[in-house]
């Protein structure tokens, strides 16, 4: 029996998404799927903000599922490649929230002890 993933979607980074599009067309080609539906003019019912409907046909529900979990992740956003290890590498906005994080931390903390001795 043939296994089927269907998939409704918004995407708000048109780059992002050609390069998600490509990826996703390389994997289901390698793995014997198909696309029977990819974007087109659809009416969106019931409230629903979803702009694109993508139907894919696998040889198996098997595949398909096994497809969908996929590999593990790719070792260029791992910090220790070539591991089991799952930690990503930390992005420049994650190292720019935790310092903001921290500063904030710091800064609630003196406050604190700022208005704990007025009252000496």
């Amino acid at each position: 029996m043939k296994g089927y993933w269907i998939v409704r979607c918004e995407y708000h980074d048109p780059s992002a998404f050609e390069l998600y599009a490509k990826a996703a067309t390389e994997i289901v080609a390698k793995n014997d799927g198909k696309f029977l539906v990819r974007g087109g003019q659809q009416t969106n019912m019931e409230n629903a903000k979803l702009e694109r409907t993508v139907l894919v046909e696998f040889p198996s529900f098997e595949i398909a599922e096994a497809v969908y979990a996929g590999e593990k992740k790719p070792d260029r956003v791992k910090l220790f490649p070539n591991s089991q290890l799952e930690i990503q590498k930390p992005t420049k906005a994650d190292i720019v929230g935790f310092t903001v994080s921290v500063l904030t931390c710091f800064a609630i903390i003196g406050l604190a002890f700022a208005i704990a001795g007025l009252g000496e």
